[in-house]
């Protein structure tokens, strides 16, 4: 096996060359033709120039050294990433990143107080909208009906107008109500705030009670029955009319009595005319005493 030269390395003149001995030769070249390999060894050892030679600049082997060059180079990034400084706490950043949070959480919830505050104040106009509704719905109404009162005709002929010419007039400015009852008629008790209470003369049972405002004028009384209900008109108002009957317990089975309920309401208030007349009287008498309560039905008017 020949060695390569190295640059600039001169090539050992013959001389120089190491002598083998004839044994060495015999030991190299054996029967077999097998090379001995402590010679060989020896041979290529003998070539190798010591340090600090004068072949000190031929390669005579491999630093085992430059195997482990990738692991520390490892190990150097390694220490100069330990040797690079800590970054120092900055409270003024920290106190910037913790304003800016508030600022962000403050805008979030001025948007949800202000959607809310929006929700809340539609509903609270939604309201009050319809309140105002009801409210001009009630004041139209009660404008009509003031209306209707104020120009509410008489349904007097001039006939009966002169007939009640004498008759006196009761009325209740609280109760916006007045009506006219026949002069001779008495006031079986005295008026009192929401009542009236009135009686024919004579010895006939003719009763006449006028009461407002949720009065309780009279109730039937036992052996009473319905006769009839109907409807009439008094002071423009639309009023229901119950009759009843009274009825004696013989066998005659004649009629006693008539009661007659009138309830109409005008301006958010209940009025009630409560008449009963004797019948017994015969039946021309029982008539008059009919008419009689009609026509105070038709004086009654109604005042804003």
């Amino acid at each position: 096996m020949k060695k390569k030269k190295t640059v600039g390395e001169k090539s050992p003149k013959l001389s120089e060359q190491p002598e083998i001995s004839d044994e060495q030769q015999r030991e190299v070249s054996s029967d077999e033709g097998e090379v001995n390999a402590s010679i060989t060894d020896q041979a290529f050892t003998d070539d190798i120039p010591e340090p600090g030679g004068k072949d000190e600049g031929i390669v005579a082997g491999f630093d085992n050294a430059a195997d482990n060059e990738e692991e520390l180079i490892a190990k150097k990034e390694e220490e100069d990433k330990a040797d690079l400084p800590k970054k120092p706490f900055r409270p003024a950043i920290f106190g910037l990143g913790v304003l800016c949070g508030l600022i962000v959480a403050m805008i979030i919830f001025g948007i949800y107080y202000y959607l809310a505050g929006q929700e809340v104040c539609n509903g609270y106009n939604s309201v009050t909208n319809s309140e105002k509704k009801l409210t001009s719905l009630i004041t139209s109404q009660k404008n009509r009906e003031s209306t209707t009162l104020s120009e509410c005709p008489s349904a007097l002929t001039e006939t009966e107008k002169a007939e009640i010419s004498d008759w006196k007039i009761y009325q209740s400015e609280q109760y916006k109500i007045s009506f006219k009852v026949p002069s001779d008629w008495l006031q079986e008790k005295p008026a009192t705030a929401n009542q009236f209470f009135f009686k024919a003369p004579g010895e006939v049972s003719v009763y006449l009670t006028v009461g407002m405002d949720l009065a309780t004028v009279s109730s039937v009384k036992d052996g009473y029955r319905l006769a009839s209900t109907t409807t009439q008109k008094v002071a423009c108002q639309m009023a229901k009319t119950t009759t009843y009957t009274d009825e004696e317990s013989n066998s005659d089975q004649i009629e006693k009595n008539k009661l007659q309920i009138v309830k109409f309401s005008a301006l958010d208030i209940p009025y009630q005319f409560d008449y009963t007349w004797q019948t017994d009287l015969g039946a021309s008498i029982s008539a008059d005493y009919q008419d009689r309560f009609k026509l105070i039905l038709k004086t009654v008017t109604l005042t804003e």
